[in-house]
């Protein structure tokens, strides 16, 4: 089973050095009981009635930290809410505070490996700053300390459209081996932005690892070239995709259906909640 990899811890300079102390030094609330039992299945996405709507003063931000980890948070600075993106399920953000014009901290509902509290800044084009994973005390495996983020922001009118055209959304093969109780399989997470398409990888082998993003992406048409060595066939070669009718389709047999599309997933209410 997979587990995320640690690394070094990050700061930014001051001002902001004591605004992230401060928040560092706090801890998460846990889950509810309901939640912590919860089996780990990857959730459903269904449009529903919820703190966090595309296009309803919701900011939508995507950005790989320099570990390779893609990030995609949502903030609505109207009803001061939000979500962080986790392949289980979105992660609620709770507490989100403006400290200043620009200056944002939030913690987050416990999610599937930890909870997170962030601070940075937030203007109109970037989220900045840095954020902490703090595990559960009963967890045994910690994940990183802490991750930079320099997001961008994905505009409503790239984010949430549904013409055929586009192809933003959650592609997946995930299943549950019920002898072993484990989930297996992958997917892939594909978002367009006015700089062109980002994509982030997600190997489930038990559980699921990090949002991975390629080291180089390029697309042609419906076609999808992306490198990372350990992807899918764990090839030192391009693996292919092919966008066709929902479906990513890689050579030679292996399909990911289309789970959600992006604006399924800004509907969609939080999995994991605050408390």
């Amino acid at each position: 089973m997979r587990t995320p990899a640690h690394s070094a811890s990050s700061s930014l300079a001051s001002p902001t050095a004591a605004l992230l102390a401060i928040v560092a030094a706090t801890g998460c609330r846990p889950r509810s009981q309901e939640q912590a039992t919860k089996p780990g299945t990857p959730s459903s996405f269904r449009a529903a009635d919820s703190a966090v709507h595309a296009g309803d003063s919701n900011d939508l931000f995507y950005g790989v930290s320099r570990e390779g980890i893609a990030w995609l948070l949502a903030v609505n600075t109207r009803d001061t809410a939000g979500f962080l993106y986790e392949p289980l399920g979105a992660v609620s953000l709770c507490d989100l505070k403006f400290v200043s014009s620009d200056s944002l901290t939030f913690r987050s509902a416990v999610g599937r490996w930890a909870c997170y509290r962030f601070a940075g800044h937030l203007d109109q084009d970037t989220l900045e700053g840095v954020i902490w994973v703090v595990p559960e005390r009963s967890r045994s495996r910690t994940p990183p300390d802490s991750f930079h983020l320099a997001l961008s922001r994905i505009r409503p009118t790239v984010a949430i459209r549904r013409g055929s055209n586009s192809i933003s959304g959650v592609y997946s093969n995930v299943w549950y081996h019920e002898g072993a109780g484990d989930l297996l399989g992958e997917e892939i997470l594909l978002v367009e932005m006015s700089s062109g398409l980002s994509a982030a990888t997600i190997l489930y082998e038990g559980s699921p690892d990090w949002p991975r993003a390629p080291d180089s992406l390029r697309r042609v048409g419906d076609t999808v070239y992306l490198w990372q060595p350990e992807l899918l066939q764990r090839r030192e070669s391009p693996d292919t995709a092919i966008v066709r009718h929902d479906t990513v389709f890689y050579s030679p047999n292996l399909e990911l259906p289309l789970k959600a599309s992006l604006s399924q997933v800004l509907q969609s209410p939080p999995r994991f909640k605050c408390t």
